[in-house]
């Protein structure tokens, strides 16, 4: 009977680690085609000799830093936003680099081996100035956010990063926010872990709030099970700029140059929107691996059953009801937790995470709703399409942190304007809005872009091209009626109106609606 049981449990496990194999097959797609260069990058000869006489790098990698970096143990390989940027740059200047094992340090100790030299380049890393004088920051190629977490259960709901003062605060050791809190409130409230036992000091309550990267505690949350975490702010006031920090030298003081002009143009957005949706991806790693739990599961268990029952039917009957029931809890208040967190990612593939307002995908949707409604009703469709004026600008002299803010805020002026149940206001692509007015004519239209255009300026917001006046929006208008025109051509004649508002020296508003008998344009 021990035989017996002894070889169908190996056929079992045999089993299940060809089902493994299999769903790892799948790889990444390589980084190439995830990340692209806007403009072409032109080394001299000189450069490219440099690179070619320097030793190959050391890499370190953090191990679990998601989106930016994560080790997965089934392919033995990193993969994130940060390798991905790495590789493709190296790759295109042939660089010669390897990324070596650190094992599973903590953030302090990986900078300690960089200090140390054990390494030439740490990724991700952010900018202190204490590091500067053992490393080399290059140009941030990608920012992010930290989270305020809290349980569940203590209800704890935060607006502003003042009311931090009122809690004792967690945060892991050697971060950039241990600094920035410590300007903030008392050091007596602020309290430093590793990474694996903050999450147990806010279990144990310790501390009230755990202040912790908001994309590494996404991943921590399906990954290990936290459900009984949530978080209740997002600390916009300090966004982190994350960087490669390579060791200093005169030589790689150049290379980092050469990086520099990589990094700002390069077009990183696929893979961005790759490792920033890890949330869905682990959930569906997560369903994946409890079904081959529940698959093993049930074979033991089975098994049990027949021996039990063999020597003692009775007790082995009890213990296994007694069992079912508590998986079958669990099991239920797992499926609850990934229901809820289901539909949190589908409300989130509808919205622009930095404004709050429809992405472009919604837009899209919206759109074909609203123009078959036009086409059965009869009756009048407008649309505008809002551009920030010299947005670039703003960019390159107060940086993205100052942009992104500036987007937020207009963000809030278009979802102000939109004040019936069918308008919407949607991002379209970096400073570039769009809105849909059902049931509105030209008229109506262009005074609701007026509008929009009159409350921006009343928001004055610094403008770098113009110092004696604030930012400004140019808007374009486009209305159909009593015409079958396509969709698309009236988004196409929204932006051929925009253009005309630029080209006529920004900070108006430029019309067109197009009919049966004619297509007129009105300016404001």
């Amino acid at each position: 009977m021990r035989s017996l049981f002894y070889k169908f449990s190996v056929l079992i496990v045999l089993v299940i680690s060809v089902m493994t194999a299999v769903a790892v097959k799948a790889g990444l797609p390589p980084s190439s085609q995830r990340i692209t260069l806007r403009e072409d990058v032109m080394l001299t000869a000189e450069e490219r000799t440099l690179i070619r006489s320097l030793p190959t790098l050391r890499v370190s990698a953090y191990q679990r830093a998601p989106p930016l970096s994560l080790y997965d143990r089934r392919t033995n390989q990193y993969e994130g936003i940060s390798v991905d940027v790495f590789s493709f740059i190296a790759d295109e200047i042939d660089l010669s680099y390897k990324i070596i094992q650190t094992g599973n340090t903590s953030f302090s100790e990986n900078i300690k081996q960089f200090e140390q030299g054990h390494v030439d380049v740490l990724m991700p890393s952010s900018y202190l100035a204490e590091r500067e004088q053992t490393g080399i920051f290059t140009d941030a190629y990608y920012h992010g956010f930290y989270s305020a977490i809290a349980l569940r259960e203590n209800q704890i709901r935060i607006s502003s990063i003042e009311q931090l003062k009122h809690y004792r605060v967690g945060v892991v050791k050697a971060t950039a926010i241990e600094f920035y809190l410590q300007d903030l409130m008392p050091k007596e409230q602020i309290f430093s872990y590793d990474r694996g036992a903050i999450y147990e000091a806010l279990r144990r309550k310790k501390i009230d709030i755990a202040v912790f990267n908001h994309g590494v505690f996404a991943y921590d949350r399906i990954n290990l099970e936290l459900f009984d975490m949530e978080n209740v702010y997002t600390l916009y006031e300090y966004p982190r700029g994350y960087t490669f920090l390579i060791k200093r030298s005169p030589e790689h003081l150049k290379l980092a140059v050469i990086f520099n002009r990589y990094i700002n143009a390069i077009d990183s957005r696929a893979s961005v929107l790759r490792y920033e949706d890890a949330e869905r991806l682990l959930i569906d790693k997560y369903i994946k691996q409890k079904h081959k739990h529940h698959l093993l599961w049930v074979v033991l268990v089975a098994t049990s059953i027949l021996m039990f029952v063999l020597f003692n039917a009775y007790r082995s009957r009890q213990r296994l009801l007694v069992k079912l029931k508590a998986n079958h809890k669990r099991i239920m208040q797992q499926h609850q937790a990934l229901q809820e967190a289901n539909e949190k990612l589908e409300h989130l593939s509808q919205v622009d995470a930095l404004t709050g307002l429809a992405n472009r995908r919604s837009f899209d949707q919206q759109l074909s709703l609203e123009y078959a409604r036009y086409l059965r009703a009869d009756g009048v469709l407008s649309v505008l399409m809002v551009d920030i004026d010299y947005f670039k600008s703003i960019n390159d002299h107060y940086g993205h942190a100052t942009g992104d803010v500036y987007l937020q805020n207009i963000a809030a002026v278009l979802k102000i304007a939109m004040s019936r149940p069918n308008d919407l206001a949607a991002r379209y692509g970096g400073e570039e809005f769009v809105c849909i007015l059902p049931d509105t004519d030209l008229l109506g239209a262009l005074k609701v872009a007026e509008q929009i255009r009159e409350a921006v300026i009343a928001l004055h917001l610094d403008n770098t091209e113009e110092p004696t006046r604030p930012v400004t929006v140019s808007v374009g208008v486009a209305t159909l009626q009593g015409v079958q025109s396509s969709a698309d051509e009236l988004l196409r004649q929204a932006d051929v109106q925009l253009y005309r508002a630029k080209n006529a020296g920004r900070n108006r508003v430029c019309g067109i609606v197009l009919s049966e008998q004619v297509m007129k344009t009105t300016d404001i």
